[in-house]
């Protein structure tokens, strides 16, 4: 997951026009909710720095890939 204080996530929020700390505030919630899948074995959470336009997923022997649309939030309108 990205770092929510990286300057990475700051960019991004910029870039989709998003409310000041909504994003590393996304970021902590989902850390929070990800939490109790921490202490299965085999499971790691980690964080990162690097451009947030892709998330990355490898559960088991496959990986998952979504790609995210450069200045389009990621949440849908309601």
């Amino acid at each position: 997951m990205g770092d929510p204080d990286s300057i990475e996530v700051i960019t991004r929020r910029n870039e989709e026009s998003i409310v000041p700390d909504v994003m590393a505030a996304r970021t902590r919630n989902a850390l929070t909710l990800y939490r109790p899948l921490a202490t299965v074995p085999g499971v790691e959470i980690r964080h990162h720095d690097t451009v947030l336009y892709n998330s990355t997923y490898r559960p088991d022997d496959r990986l998952m890939v979504n790609t995210h649309a450069y200045g389009i939030n990621g949440v849908s309108p309601s």
